[in-house]
This record gives C-alpha cells, sequence and structure tokens, in this order.
C-alpha cells in the first residue's frame, strides 16, 4: 500500500498566485460593498421606521411623538442604537452599524422600545417588551426582507450594574456607561432604592425629592 501523507487538508482553489488575487479581490468587495451600504443606510433607515409604524401602529407613534426621527451619531459607547422614548428619536452608531442587518434589527428593537412605552407603560427589556418585538418582525415579514433578531444586550457584558436594595426585589439594572444618578433613579418595579454592585462603591446618601425611574 502507497504511503499517504498527514497532514491538514487544502482548500487551494489555484496556484498561490491566483489565491492571493482572490483574497485581495474578495477585500476590495467588502469594502466597496460598506462604502455602498454608507450611501444607502439613512434612506434605508427612514424608509424601515416609516414601515414599521405604519403596519403596527397605522401611524400612530409619529402622531404622538410629532414623527419619528433618525439622528446617526459617530459612535454610541457600547451600543448599536439608542431610543428616545418621550421624543421618538432613535440613534444610531454609524461606528458599528456596517450593514443592513444590523440595520434591520436595530431599528426593530428600538422601535419596539417605543411601542412598549406607547401601548404598555414600560421601558425595559422584559416580557412585554419582546412581546412587542415579536409583534414588529411579524409584521414586517410579509416584505420578505429577511430575519430580524431582535435581543436584549447581557447583563453579565455591562461594566456597570446597581441592584435595588430591596431584597423581596433585587431587579439589577446594567449599563454600559455610569450613566444612573442615584440622586434621581429608582428601581422601575418597587421604587426601591438603587445600590451600585460592580464595581463596588461607596453608599451615597442622598436627599431626593422627585424620585424617577428608569429603563
Amino acid at each position: 500500500m502507497a504511503n499517504r501523507s498527514i497532514g491538514p487538508p487544502t482548500f487551494y482553489w489555484g496556484n498561490a498566485a491566483e489565491n492571493d488575487e482572490f483574497a485581495r479581490v474578495h477585500c476590495r468587495t467588502t469594502a466597496l460593498r460598506r462604502r455602498e451600504f454608507g450611501f444607502r443606510k439613512k434612506n434605508i433607515a427612514e424608509w424601515l421606521i416609516h414601515e414599521l409604524d405604519q403596519r403596527t401602529t397605522g401611524g400612530t407613534i409619529a402622531y404622538l411623538t410629532g414623527g419619528i426621527k433618525i439622528i446617526w451619531k459617530e459612535r454610541i459607547p457600547g451600543k448599536l442604537g439608542v431610543a428616545d422614548i418621550v421624543s421618538g428619536t432613535i440613534q444610531l452608531s454609524e461606528e458599528l452599524i456596517d450593514d443592513e442587518q444590523n440595520l434591520r434589527n436595530t431599528v426593530c428593537h428600538e422601535f419596539s422600545h417605543l411601542l412598549a412605552y406607547y401601548y404598555s407603560g414600560r421601558t425595559d427589556h422584559g416580557e412585554l417588551f419582546f412581546c412587542w418585538a415579536q409583534f414588529c418582525t411579524d409584521k414586517m415579514r410579509p416584505l420578505d426582507m429577511g430575519p430580524v433578531q431582535i435581543k436584549a444586550p447581557r447583563q453579565d457584558s455591562y461594566e456597570f450594574i446597581w441592584q435595588c436594595e430591596k431584597e423581596d426585589c433585587g431587579q439589577k439594572y446594567g449599563r454600559h456607561t455610569k450613566s444612573i444618578d442615584l440622586r434621581w433613579d429608582k428601581c422601575h418595579r418597587c421604587l426601591g432604592a438603587l445600590l451600585q454592585t460592580n464595581p463596588i462603591a461607596r453608599i451615597l446618601r442622598w436627599q431626593i425629592d422627585t424620585p424617577g425611574t428608569i429603563h
């Protein structure tokens, strides 16, 4: 029996020069695709938000907010997008949204926050948020634009974590930046005080006049 060499499998389509050229063409094609998306993304986002509002509420969210506004920002620390539920403004990250699938997912995610707030009074990533998110994906399915994946951020991926001090609640809130102000922000479940648990911070006692809720 002839000896057979044992080694890693080879995936060469041609000689080394042809493979090198293939890699270069792939890089150029990817760069061109991203550049083309850069020219189209604003129009795509505006179209998406219009279709979402019309197909889910018949334009009610735009009516209540005076028009849903899309704002592109160069960078949103640790986030693809942010929804301002009061003004109806959705901010999108120029840095992180680099293809159409990412854009669809992010716009649908943030619009689901608007639905959850205006129809259920909720601002968190709880059960009702995902019910409204599923409603969005079902309504957009006839457009055959590909799957929409709406996921909440993993709690353990946050740099800063706060927890409700009440033993019978214990709700946790994660943020990529230190954006929760203990002077004003309270637990949205029970209005209890919050304690920063990661990184551990010393307890501060504040005089609170007008407690609010967080999302």
